[in-house]
This record gives structure tokens, C-alpha cells and sequence, in this order.
């Protein structure tokens, strides 16, 4: 019995649960950049975000992609925005779609991947003129 509780009673305490690990998310998950034509780029963004009360340090190599910022440091369930940028003169893209993936390394081992997804227009050749064509004269 503890002196606070009325007499026949006891007090209990309840423990806080523990601290939840950090937790790395990324919405969206996805990134469609459409139909790109060559050497040109588009940034578009996702927010990586820590799921967990403990804080998160994270990390991106970037996959080839210009990633900004590509670190940082989060509390619990707080967003950080981040900026893609795909310049497909830079990277080595087929013609047609392409898929890419950029991996996200948190603080406690763990890792998810941003999949990036880009169609590459193919070169189109300028028109001929008659300035152009070679005539053979007989």
C-alpha cells in the first residue's frame, strides 16, 4: 500500500512502453517521370520521414540521380522533403522505359528504396531538305 492510496487500496504503476526504433518511410515510394527527351532533366520530390519515436540518420547515394539533401537527421514522425532531379544525358538510360532505384540507408540498419521510372524518348533525326539529298547525275 502507498501512503497516497486510501486505505484497502494500492497503487500500481503503469510503465511507458518503450521507445520505438526509428523507422524509415519515403512518400511517395515512386517516382514516374514521364517521358523524357535526351540531355534534358526535370526534378520532381518525395519526403523521406521517420515512423519511429527514436531519431533516424539517414542517407542516399543518390543511384545516379542528383538527390538534395542526400543525409540528414530526423525526430520522430517528422517529413523532410527531397528533391530528384534525372538529367538523361547523365546517366545511362535505354530508349524506351527505364527503372531505376535509389536506396535510403537509415541509422539502424535498415533500408528502402525510392523505385524511379523514366521513359526515354528516342533521338528523332532532323527532316531532309532537297539542300540534303545527293542527286546523281546521269
Amino acid at each position: 500500500m502507498s501512503p497516497s492510496s486510501p486505505p484497502g487500496h494500492s497503487t500500481h504503476l503503469i510503465p511507458n512502453p518503450p521507445p520505438q526504433p526509428p523507422k524509415i518511410y519515403l512518400d511517395p515510394v515512386d517516382l514516374d517521370f514521364g517521358t523524357m527527351a535526351p540531355n534534358t532533366s526535370k526534378t520532381l520530390q518525395t519526403s523521406v520521414c521517420n515512423c519511429g519515436s527514436q531519431q533516424l540518420h539517414w542517407s542516399t547515394g543518390g543511384g545516379g540521380l542528383e538527390v538534395k539533401p542526400s543525409k540528414g537527421t530526423l525526430d520522430s514522425n517528422q517529413p523532410q522533403p527531397i528533391k530528384v532531379t534525372l538529367n538523361t544525358g547523365s546517366l545511362r538510360l535505354n530508349r524506351g522505359p527505364n527503372m531505376l532505384l535509389v536506396r535510403f540507408n537509415s541509422s539502424d540498419g535498415n533500408f528502402i528504396d525510392l523505385k524511379v521510372t523514366v521513359t526515354l524518348k528516342s533521338r528523332l533525326l532532323p527532316k531532309e531538305s532537297s539542300e540534303n539529298k545527293l542527286t546523281k547525275y546521269k
